[in-house]
């Protein structure tokens, strides 16, 4: 599934020391109804361990991602004696297809964030992918975080493939 964060990720850690975000993404519909409007959908979904605190670290809201996952169900009882059914998309895949840039960016801010010694000198640099009357910005990941997270990540230029492939 393909969807965009619809907010800054949600942190948290269980009484047994386990790691987990909660985070919701928006998901549109692949086709166009008659009216000419396509309808989004929004799904609750939870990380574990390394995979969410990669979440909680670098993805934020407006990020687009790709997601396999499986459902999760949960009942509760809530304050009132009501009981809720909850189904989350248990994350168990998750790849960053690109970041939404923060208009605000400044790479001074980006150094006084980060180490100021040459190992750490981040690049801001933006790209543009124009497919079918579409643009979308990207910022391109600075080298140490490619590395760290390699196996999440897809190369715009894969995306583009995998959307002219498939006729999009």
């Amino acid at each position: 599934m393909i969807g965009n964060f619809t907010a800054d990720p949600i942190p948290g850690m269980t009484s047994s020391s386990l790691d987990y975000s909660r985070f919701s993404i928006a998901c549109n519909e692949n086709y166009t109804r008659a009216n000419q409007t396509a309808k989004t959908h929004y799904y609750n979904c939870i990380a574990w361990g390394k995979r969410a605190q990669y979440i909680s670290r670098y993805l934020k809201k407006g990020d687009s991602v790709f997601i396999e996952f499986t459902l999760l169900t949960n009942n509760y009882t809530n304050i009132e004696g009501r009981v809720i059914k909850r189904v989350d998309l248990h994350v168990e895949k998750i790849e960053m297809l690109y970041q939404r840039l923060n208009k605000s960016f400044d790479s001074a801010n980006i150094m006084s964030e980060s180490h100021s010694d040459d190992k750490y000198l981040l690049k801001k640099q933006e790209e543009t992918l124009v497919d079918n009357n579409i643009s979308s910005s990207v910022e391109v990941i600075p080298t140490e975080v490619k590395a760290a997270t390699a196996e999440w990540e897809l190369d715009l230029e894969d995306i583009y493939n995998m959307k002219k492939e498939a006729g999009e």
